[in-house]
């Protein structure tokens, strides 16, 4: 029986969507600024450097050079900012609700900076998580099968089960190098549950007493 519930963040939980990102943090640039900030601010290459550990202040100088002139200026807001323009996915709140409320562990294991880190506690939808593991503290990134380690080990977690939901089948694989099943998300938090439902029975139950 699957005790266990270790969810992704981006896109699973809450959409990381820069065009939303940069009008929240940067409302008085013009469209056109916008359509260069999403590109260039926005680059993995900048972004990969911040899941793997460095810091804001690190990354900043470099995607200052990249942007031009006029919009480096905003560089610092969007790195600072941009955990505050994440909207739920729908659905998702509930279906981690009635998993807490059947007595199932939730954790966070997501590809993210030591910035998000700091702030996760301020992520509405991840009170309540038994755990999380996030990249950026510990230098391993999906699908490498190091972050999944350092979450069974760090929690005490069976992978037998546990089960693993993530929007991308590379990290799904490289969960079950971990010994522990996935389940890969496309959107749709009512497939989510469906799929626990068949390995959870306390959520057979919860649903037929609703």
């Amino acid at each position: 029986m699957t005790e266990n519930v270790i969810f992704d963040f981006g896109q699973v939980l809450c959409r990381f969507d820069p065009g939303l990102i940069v009008s929240a943090v940067c409302p008085e640039a013009t469209e056109h600024d916008r359509e260069i900030l999403c590109r260039v601010a926005f680059d993995r290459r900048f972004w990969d450097r911040l899941d793997r550990g460095e810091e804001n202040a690190e990354v900043l100088p470099d995607m200052c050079a990249a942007l031009p002139e006029s919009l480096r200026g905003y560089a610092g807001r969007i790195l600072d900012g941009w955990i505050r323009a994440l909207p739920e996915i729908p659905g998702m709140r509930v279906l981690i609700s009635r998993l807490l409320s059947v007595g199932v562990h939730v954790y966070l294991l997501s590809d993210i900076s030591r910035h998000f880190a700091r702030h996760a506690g301020d992520i509405p939808i991840l009170r309540g998580f038994s755990g999380m593991v996030f990249s950026g503290e510990w230098g391993y990134t999906k699908p490498s099968e190091e972050i999944f380690r350092i979450l069974i080990t760090k929690y005490g977690i069976d992978p037998g089960k546990s089960v693993f939901i993530d929007d991308k089948q590379e990290n799904i694989d490289g969960a079950a190098r971990a010994g522990i099943s996935g389940f890969r998300f496309a959107g749709d938090a009512g497939g989510v549950y469906d799929f626990l439902r068949e390995k959870i029975p306390a959520l057979r139950a919860d649903i037929s007493e609703k």
